[in-house]
């Protein structure tokens, strides 16, 4: 074994236990998106390249560049995440705690009613643009074979841009309030054994599930899962439970796998279940590495994009914007004209700038606790709301650019939501 292979599981190792053992001293962690980002980043990218470091040191000139990028940065990023803002993690999280439940479900009907007004006139007005035979959802179900054209022209070429942007919105912004909000009801109902309105919020996610996989895509429905799972976590007071986190797992990862199982034409039987879980395990673990590490390879051949490669700074500068992730996931999959090989904010920098990058994204992990800030101005019944939905907005860090998270991807919208409409608490 050599030490590129012992060091990436013993560094895995370590901050998977400095995790739990940090979570299980100080609960307030576990609402901290900088802990969080280091969090999703060991379970989608760290394990994974620690199963398959034998592969990537074969595969990189060299090895210690991804090492860096990889094991040594979620553990700078942990150290200095245990030493900052964490007085604002404290109050907030024990704001949680003390919330009553009259606090948790103050004038909740009339937002989520709201935003499901919202997701309604949204969703209609796609179906209105693209007919229901056209969707993506349509063709995983009824035409596996067109799914990823269908898929394609039914989200990514819509013509009309103010609609693209809604559907975009829907998706990371009015969807995950909408559904965390909706599982404080769906929580209060089962406390209080109401069996009808626990079926009618419920229907009302499915509902919601519905609407933000109508395009084909997986991604999304898993997300909306992994809000709600995040909120019953949280009013449980993180449990460190194995069993339920696996549980949880398994819920998350359940639309996709039903989707890959039409795709794929598989039969609903056990076998064909376990085909499915493998195949988006393998996409979560395997796919999103390889990402990463073909951005490393790419540059190492080739040499460093420059500020071409983030487009928002090539504009600015009056530079042609590269899609490096296009670029490099062509020259990996030739065969596969649309691929976009989107991987974490630390290696599509690195991929422009090399290792100089390391500090930068250092700081910039920390500094999404800023958005502590803003939650200690929410009103109690919309914090938890809007913490979850931001918090599980995070999770889409280490899959592609930092900018796409916070701005298009819902992580400071979803926190902004908060200042938009707290005047309705205000008044009740």
């Amino acid at each position: 074994m050599s030490w590129f292979v012992l060091l990436s599981w013993m560094f895995c190792a370590v901050i998977s236990l400095s995790l739990i053992g940090l979570l299980y001293k100080e609960k307030y962690l576990g609402i901290k998106p900088s802990f969080l980002f280091v969090a999703f980043f060991n379970f989608q990218i760290q394990w994974g390249s620690a199963v398959n470091a034998s592969r990537i040191e074969q595969q990189l000139q060299n090895p210690w560049h991804y090492f860096y990028l990889t094991h040594l940065f979620p553990c700078v990023v942990l150290l200095l995440s245990c030493c900052c803002f964490n007085r604002s993690a404290s109050l907030i999280y024990n704001r949680l705690k003390l919330a009553t439940k009259r606090d948790r479900l103050k004038s909740l009907n009339m937002l989520i009613l709201l935003l499901v007004i919202q997701s309604i006139f949204i969703l209609l007005w796609y179906l209105n643009s693209v007919s229901w035979s056209e969707t993506g959802l349509y063709a995983i179900i009824n035409d596996p074979k067109n799914y990823l054209l269908k898929r394609e022209a039914s989200m990514k070429l819509l013509k009309d841009p103010i609609l693209a942007y809604g559907v975009s919105a829907l998706q990371n912004i009015i969807a995950p309030i909408l559904a965390t909000m909706l599982c404080i009801k769906i929580f209060d109902s089962y406390r209080r054994f109401n069996p009808i309105s626990l079926m009618v919020y419920s229907g009302f996610v499915i509902g919601l599930l519905f609407t933000v996989t109508i395009y084909g895509a997986r991604g999304p429905g898993a997300m909306l899962i992994l809000s709600v799972c995040y909120t019953i976590y949280v009013l449980n007071d993180f449990p460190l439970n194995p069993i339920k986190i696996t549980v949880a797992v398994i819920l998350v990862m359940a639309l996709p796998t039903f989707l890959v199982i039409l795709y794929n034409e598989v039969s609903f039987d056990f076998g064909g279940i376990l085909q499915g879980y493998g195949n988006i395990f393998d996409r979560v673990f395997n796919r999103n590495i390889d990402a990463g590490v073909w951005a490393v390879n790419y540059v190492q051949n080739f040499g460093y994009f420059g500020i071409n490669g983030i487009p928002k700074l090539a504009v600015i500068v009056g530079e042609k914007p590269i899609d490096i992730f296009n670029v490099v996931g062509t020259y990996n999959r030739p065969e596969e004209a649309t691929i976009s090989a989107t991987c974490a904010y630390v290696f599509a920098y690195y991929s422009c700038f090399g290792l100089a990058v390391f500090v930068p994204c250092v700081f910039l992990a920390i500094i999404t606790d800023m958005l502590l800030l803003l939650y200690r101005t929410f009103p109690s019944g919309l914090l938890l709301a809007c913490l979850s939905a931001t918090s599980i907005a995070i999770a889409k860090l280490p899959s592609t650019f930092y900018t796409t998270v916070l701005i298009t991807g819902g992580a400071i919208d979803n926190s902004n939501m908060g200042n938009r409409t707290k005047y309705v608490f205000a008044n009740r």
